[in-house]
Formats: structure tokens, sequence, C-alpha cells
């Protein structure tokens, strides 16, 4: 669900967003153009045993993107930061401070 609600946002307003974490987001098959256009920071996250997307969406969706990293969990599932919610929280915690960083 997280791709319906954050691709209008970001295709509509990229420059409303400083970053954007893909949590293995719906839609953006649908959309890849469009988004390859984005220069957003963006931290991919997807669960290897994801069953809803399978990762290889994820990989597609990182290389699509100019300005982004993969992370996947291992051993976790569709909504993989809830398999490891210590490591989501790292990284989601580093990431926004990259990009604080960045912009100043």
């Amino acid at each position: 669900m997280s791709g319906a609600w954050t691709l209008p946002c970001l295709l509509e307003r990229p420059a409303a967003a400083a970053g954007w974490v893909a949590v293995a987001p719906v839609g953006t098959d649908a959309v890849a153009a469009r988004l390859a256009a984005l220069e957003l920071p963006t931290l991919v996250v997807w669960g290897a045993r994801d069953a809803v997307l399978p990762l290889a969406r994820g990989e597609a969706l990182a290389r699509a993107l100019p300005n982004a990293r993969l992370s996947v969990y291992p051993d976790a599932s569709h909504p993989c930061y809830l398999d490891d919610p210590e490591r989501f929280s790292r990284e989601l915690i580093a990431f926004v401070r990259e990009i604080d960083a960045a912009e100043r």
C-alpha cells in the first residue's frame, strides 16, 4: 500500500520531499520511466522472502533510481521492518541524518 500513497506525491511534487524510503512499494512498475527522472535520495528496503513482491522488483527499482541504494533483509517478508525492527530503525535514522547533512 505504501506505493499507492507515496508514488502520487513524489511524482506530482518531487521538490516537496528530501528523500524517499521505499519499503517494497506496489505500483512502481507502472511509473518506472517517471521514477527514473527523480534525483531524490532513496533507500529501497526489501525482504528477501517477500511473497507479495519478489526481490527482483526491489533490485530493479534501485537500479532505475539515480540516487538509490538497496537494503535487503535476508529472512524478512513483505513488511520487512516488522521482521527486523532494530535494523530498520538504525537504517532509517542513518538515512535521515545523511539527507540532513547533505542539505546543510
